[in-house]
């Protein structure tokens, strides 16, 4: 699932167990609800598909149906804010979290720092609108 904490809005949900292409499912359908936008802040727990699919939606521009490279120079798009993405990592002992920390992936500590400031619900990285 992927929730917008500050407005109470999900933007998309997939219904399956957990791999890749459905994460790559769910942020497809992300963006297409942002209209292009990037998200001020994205946070997930450390699953593997996370980074690759968030770098594919938001980072890498998109490639035309058969993959190959357009012969004429793509439109210009609309400039867009850096890409603040964190993960947050939970250290277990005896099935008992002890520990969580998070961690920017993309972006800068300094940029996460500020969109968690501007943030209404939240004053760090975590998942637990989601968990």
């Amino acid at each position: 699932m992927a929730f917008d904490p500050e407005h109470r809005l999900v933007l998309g949900v997939v219904i399956g167990k957990r791999s890749g292409k459905h994460v790559l499912e769910l942020l497809k359908g992300v963006a297409v609800q942002l209209d292009g936008r990037t998200p001020r802040l994205t946070t997930t727990d450390q699953f593997g598909p996370y980074r690759t699919t968030i770098s594919l939606i938001w980072i890498q521009p998109p490639r035309p149906p058969g993959g190959r490279p357009e012969k004429k120079p793509p439109r210009k798009r609309r400039k867009q804010k850096t890409l603040n993405y964190a993960t947050v990592d939970k250290r277990r002992e005896n099935g008992r979290v002890v520990e969580v920390n998070g961690k920017v992936v993309f972006g800068t500590a300094r940029s996460v720092a500020k969109a968690l400031e501007q943030s209404s619900c939240s004053s760090a990285i975590n998942t637990s609108f989601v968990e």
